[in-house]
């Protein structure tokens, strides 16, 4: 039973949580938990309301990560959870909200760099 177990996926959901505020070091801190308590999926989510928190042509900058949606980010936050996950043997998959673009009414939120903006 010990050796399915071990087997097992233990997995992390991280959504809209992910915020420049907490910074590359809050986020190592989350890889190294994941690992000392031998998670080995991390489900990340990278475009929740109709932008990024990755460098994009299509999509603006998630404004989750920026002050302003379509600001530049300091760093490619996918890439960096991915580089970091798999050097600890940690899967990572993208979560995407692919038809969500606010949970707000308020459309002046909206970037003209959104590609829901001429809707």
């Amino acid at each position: 039973m010990k050796r399915l177990l071990n087997r097992m996926p233990k997995v992390l959901l991280l959504g809209n949580g992910i915020n420049m505020a907490f910074g590359a070091s809050s986020w190592d801190d989350i890889i190294n938990n994941l690992s000392k308590n031998k998670f080995n999926i991390l489900i990340l989510q990278v475009r929740s309301f109709s932008d990024a928190i990755y460098n994009s042509n299509i999509f603006p900058t998630s404004s989750t990560i920026v002050e302003n949606e379509g600001d530049n980010a300091s760093l490619d936050i996918l890439e960096f959870f991915i580089e970091k996950a798999h050097n600890e043997n940690i899967e990572v998959y993208a979560w995407v909200n692919p038809y969500r673009v606010r949970n707000t009414t308020d459309i002046n939120t909206i970037s003209s760099l959104n590609p829901a903006y001429e809707w």
